[in-house]
């Protein structure tokens, strides 16, 4: 999931995108699975879905379907321990 202010982009396995008129924080509590983790301010994921992980300051992910997720510098740490990577 992708946040663009008030709306949300929701990427599905099939390559389809829904588009819905609320925040990613509104959507997020929807999404209260421990598979779903907030990357960033601006991505929502599904860690069953991580492809490859590329380095920096935060941080990329590429996703299976191909698309790339910032990793907040702040969010990497908490994101490796639910990969079991620290």
């Amino acid at each position: 999931l992708k946040s663009d202010k008030s709306y949300t982009t929701i990427f599905l396995k099939s390559e389809q995108q829904i588009l819905v008129s609320k925040t990613l924080k509104e959507v997020e509590k929807k999404f209260q699975f421990p598979e779903f983790f907030r990357v960033h301010n601006s991505y929502l994921i599904n860690l069953n879905h991580i492809k490859e992980y590329l380095k920096g300051l935060g941080g990329e992910l590429i996703m299976t379907n191909g698309l790339t997720a910032s990793i907040s510098r702040n969010r990497k740490a908490e994101l490796f321990k639910k990969l079991y990577l620290d």
